[in-house]
């Protein structure tokens, strides 16, 4: 069986970019590899070495942007309606969402309609969140309902996970676990919210 590659589709929308890759441990960050190789897997944060967002990545990250409007509560277009934006993490993307919602509340350039709501729930990692029938679906659901927004209208939701006290962190068999918890994790958000458009997500999610 093949190497499955290595480069995580990293979705972000407009507003977000991504931050400046940084060396810890004397380890070079994986957005710094370039063409080089860590245990036989090449760097970059995108296939062939590069940290340049493909160009068919890009063209759907504008379209599925354009498709995020103000909408009722049965998830249709209403200029009166609302944007949801959600939180997908565990205590320590709480804190870090927080600083987000602070900085985007004050934005002179921010959309009236938009609604930022921290869904996110202590103790709760990836693996545990990721089921759709998962506690945490619930819990986000009740949170969301009391800042008045419907999981329809929820459009965006900004990702920071971890496997949580794993047994291994051996490579790549750690990396390759990640990957498959989020993709369920990200198919159950999209289940739970019909609407959601863009998933930006934390470099530090691993």
């Amino acid at each position: 069986m093949g190497k499955r590659p290595m480069s995580f589709c990293k979705v972000s929308a407009a507003a977000f970019v991504l931050l400046g890759s940084t060396v810890a441990f004397g380890q070079t960050a994986l957005s710094d590899l370039g063409a080089g190789s860590y245990q036989g897997f090449m760097g970059g944060l995108y296939p062939g070495g590069s940290n340049q967002v493909p160009a068919a990545h890009q063209a759907a990250v504008i379209e599925q942007s354009m498709a995020i409007v103000a909408r009722d509560t049965n998830g249709l277009a209403d200029p009166h309606g609302l944007i949801a934006m959600a939180c997908l993490g565990m205590s320590n993307a709480s804190q870090e969402f927080e600083d987000l919602q602070r900085s985007l509340e004050v934005r002179a350039d921010r959309n009236a309609a938009l609604v930022i709501v921290d869904t996110c729930e202590g103790g709760t990692g990836a693996v545990a969140m990721a089921p759709f029938d998962a506690p945490y679906w619930d819990k986000a659901n009740q949170r969301l309902a009391l800042a008045g927004v419907h999981p329809n209208q929820v459009q965006v939701a900004w990702l920071k996970q971890a496997l949580q006290a794993p047994t291994s962190t051996a490579f790549p068999q750690h990396a390759h676990l990640l990957q498959d918890t989020l993709r369920t994790l990200l198919q159950s958000a999209r289940s739970h919210y019909p609407n959601l458009r863009t998933n930006p997500a934390s470099p530090q999610s691993g």
